[in-house]
């Protein structure tokens, strides 16, 4: 059977819907309320065991309720997906591919991606840019499926699959399985059917290394943390009102006793019969320092994990260096360019792959590229100080152009006698200091 029948063939199986909203399975079910560690173990064995909707939704609930783990993880994302996009023909970097059919290729990609608008809840979505922010949300439990929605040969639609959808059956394979409603244990998607996305690709199976694993036991620490601080300003940040009622009270005078207590504000009080005491023994240290100690020490292991390393993120104090910051940035750059190569894999192999063979079923059509392109930064006034060094200190020529593209600034526009046009900033001349300058810059 030739490659064309066959992907002719496939087509009346990819029109089929994977995934419609279902209530009955699409609600998920709270992971993390009364998180202990004896119930994340059992979770994270579950996720070992091929239960991907127990590992998703507590990555999930545990950034709706982390706000320092909400943000890192959102730089982290928003740092790939900040990034424009663009489609480029084969030919630009694989040697050998025919120029003509590579730019055929990425100009139909592009079309097809860039014109794609279907309506949801009675808005205009474009879907691939929609799939590109489902996809960066892989970022930390390793997993995010799209169902490519196909109308003949034409991508029609990219529908996000909740993870409430999702399973594995390591006993069988290591490949996403979806639950349907007439496949409750969950059935492996047909080939080109869906987008399964994993950044961290080091294994077949999404969960064995990820950063979402790493995090919960962080997350657990800094909630039982948080309540420790809180427990800690209630006993010891506040008076307690200790009410006592006489031999003879009756139980209305208890009641009343009880009463006028709770309506003066928190609930740090208590009642007892006159006569009997009770002690409260304080820590000889009653200081809050130890709780916010160990908090921030953990959100820095949450930064950690997210955006780099120990030596350039896990810095202490209120104040940095430059030096520091420069680190802390190029590791995240190093670690954004992972991402993209993640990303672009992923959507060249599952998603550009099938775009073409469909337009051209039996060519063997060249895949287009997908790009962000990442800009190192310049530190100008470093740059700057450069130039001046090596022109007005060394002697050196330097050419303007060069001079232009050090600084990031646009080369002016000149007429045809070589003269600037719209000047707006005019150079700046300095006076010599008295005295004279010597031959290279430098005084007598």
């Amino acid at each position: 059977m030739s490659s064309s029948t066959e992907i002719l063939q496939q087509r009346a199986d990819l029109a089929k819907r994977i995934y419609r909203y279902d209530a009955s399975i699409d609600q998920p079910s709270r992971v993390s309320d009364a998180l202990t560690f004896v119930r994340l173990a059992s979770l994270l064995r579950s996720a070992d065991d091929g239960d991907a909707e127990a590992m998703l939704q507590l990555n999930a609930e545990m950034e709706s309720k982390d706000l320092h783990l909400q943000s890192v993880a959102h730089t982290r994302r928003l740092a790939l997906t900040g990034i424009e996009w663009e489609i480029e023909p084969a030919s630009r970097t694989d040697e050998g591919v025919d120029e003509k059919a590579a730019t055929a290729a990425a100009d139909f990609v592009r079309a097809t991606l860039r014109n794609m608008i279907v309506y949801r809840q009675g808005r205009p979505v474009r879907p691939f840019d929609h799939a590109l922010d489902v996809m960066s949300g892989a970022i930390g439990p390793n997993l995010a499926v799209l169902e490519l929605v196909w109308n003949g040969p034409q991508l029609a639609d990219i529908v996000p699959i909740p993870h409430t959808r999702l399973t594995f059956d390591l006993t069988a394979s290591q490949t996403v399985r979806i639950v349907t409603k007439d496949q409750k244990d969950g059935a492996e998607p047909p080939r080109n059917k869906c987008l399964i996305h994993s950044p961290n690709d080091v294994d077949e199976y999404p969960f064995t290394n990820t950063i979402a694993k790493a995090q919960a036991v962080v997350y657990l620490m800094k909630s039982l943390a948080m309540a420790d601080w809180q427990t800690f300003i209630e006993l010891f940040g506040q008076p307690m009102r200790i009410g006592k009622w006489h031999a003879g009270a009756s139980d209305d005078d208890r009641k009343v006793l009880k009463t006028a207590l709770q309506s003066m504000g928190t609930s740090f009080w208590g009642m007892m019969p006159e006569g009997m005491a009770i002690e409260i023994i304080e820590t000889s240290n009653r200081q809050a320092e130890p709780y916010s100690a160990i908090i921030e020490l953990l959100e820095r292991k949450q930064t950690i994990g997210y955006l780099g390393q120990t030596l350039t993120t896990d810095t202490t104090g209120a104040t940095g260096t430059y030096a520091a910051a420069s680190v802390h940035d190029n590791v995240r750059r190093d670690i954004l360019k992972e991402d993209i190569k993640a990303e672009a894999r992923t959507i060249e192999e599952q998603l550009f792959v099938p775009l073409v063979a469909f337009r051209w079923p039996g060519d063997d059509m060249p895949v287009p590229k997908f790009r962000r392109h990442v800009r190192d930064p310049v530190d100008r006034a470093l740059n700057a100080q450069v130039i001046s060094a090596a022109v007005n200190q060394l002697g050196l020529p330097v050419e303007q152009a060069a001079a232009y593209e050090l600084l990031e600034l646009p080369e002016p526009q000149r007429d045809e006698a070589g003269k600037t046009i719209n000047k707006l900033i005019e150079p700046l001349v300095v006076a010599p200091p008295a005295g004279g300058m010597g031959p290279m810059g430098g005084g007598r």
